[in-house]
């Protein structure tokens, strides 16, 4: 990206993969701290659904790379109780231009927004587990949409 050049799955999927293994390990941490609740925040652009799978199911999944770079995804019994949530911060195609070209020393630039903004897939009703949040709001607001709509997201028990 930082040579102005977009990426595709292929490109994607091992960096998906490495972020998940992090979260497993954020989550896992201390086996003496095992029964308490442990928060994890990650920010990346989890443009389609398939890579949001990754994120959630990750290792207990099979990834096969095919040669037309589709990702077939079978599902493992997995006994995990990790409970995510998905924020899309959805802005428009303006203001997102316009901050990426105020940003300064960032390895991705405004001229391949459009490709990023044509893979997006928007989660559906049957992604449960995303919520959409207005980012043309002051970053305050935002953090506070998404804080008072946590509960309806994640059940604590």
């Amino acid at each position: 990206m930082s040579r102005g050049i977009s990426l595709n799955d292929a490109d994607r999927i091992p960096w998906l993969l490495k972020i998940k293994k992090e979260i497993n390990t954020a989550i896992n941490g201390d086996p003496e701290e095992a029964n308490s609740m442990v928060v994890v925040v990650v920010a990346c652009s989890a443009l389609k659904r398939t890579y949001r799978n990754i994120l959630l199911r990750g290792e207990s999944d099979e990834f096969r790379m095919q040669q037309d770079s589709k990702v077939e995804i079978s599902k493992q019994n997995s006994s995990s109780t990790v409970k995510m949530v998905f924020v899309l911060l959805e802005c428009s195609y303006n203001i997102l231009n316009q901050r990426l070209q105020t940003r300064q020393s960032h390895f991705m630039k405004s001229d391949l927004l459009l490709s990023q903004l044509e893979t997006l897939e928007k989660p559906d009703a049957q992604e449960k587990n995303c919520m959409i949040v207005d980012a043309e709001k002051p970053v305050s607001q935002i953090v506070e949409c998404i804080w008072r709509s946590l509960p309806k997201y994640v059940k604590v028990s």
